[in-house]
């Protein structure tokens, strides 16, 4: 039994409420802002997030709370 999952999109972060962004235990982040970027970075302790401006096209940060961020390529 694996509980529930959810996935949630948005174009950027502040579109999906803190309450949800605060229980969820993984972030695949595609090119984001500087500033989006920072406010990720608050948010998960992760200063790897701030590769986020500069991914390639494809590439994501795959995140969770407490690993180390990789990047992963789509395509």
């Amino acid at each position: 039994h694996f509980g529930h999952s959810a996935h949630f999109l948005g174009q950027r972060p502040t579109m999906i409420a803190p309450s949800v962004r605060y229980n969820c235990g993984r972030l695949c982040l595609f090119r984001v802002s500087r500033e989006d970027a920072g406010d990720l970075r608050a948010e998960w302790g992760h200063d790897e997030i701030m590769q986020a401006p500069t991914l390639p096209a494809g590439s994501f940060l795959d995140v969770s709370r407490f690993k180390t961020p990789v990047i992963r390529r789509v395509f």
